[in-house]
């Protein structure tokens, strides 16, 4: 039975293991890197809504309390009669 010489794996050389692990190390970090700044994104875009919505609040706030201030009735009230009294 002639088969050849059999063929025993080489073991794996050091340096290449190291640079394999590092190249591996390299694109996970990369990927970690680009989910972050997709997350950072994601986030900022949240940060703005709320603020958007805060805003909002605070227009409607602002709104009522103009409409429900007696003092300013009155003046638009005394406005309104001076305008009527000019136009007579």
């Amino acid at each position: 039975l002639e088969d050849g010489p059999i063929r025993i794996p080489a073991p794996e050389d050091p340096e290449h293991e190291v640079e394999r692990e590092s190249a591996s190390m390299v694109r996970k970090i990369s990927y970690y890197k680009e989910f972050l700044q997709t997350l950072q994104d994601e986030m900022k875009k949240v940060d703005q809504a709320l603020n958007i919505y805060a805003a909002l609040k605070a227009v409607i706030r602002i709104r009522i309390m103009i409409e429900d201030n007696e003092v300013l009735k009155e003046i638009k009230d005394e406005t309104l009669g001076h305008k009527e009294r000019l136009a007579l």
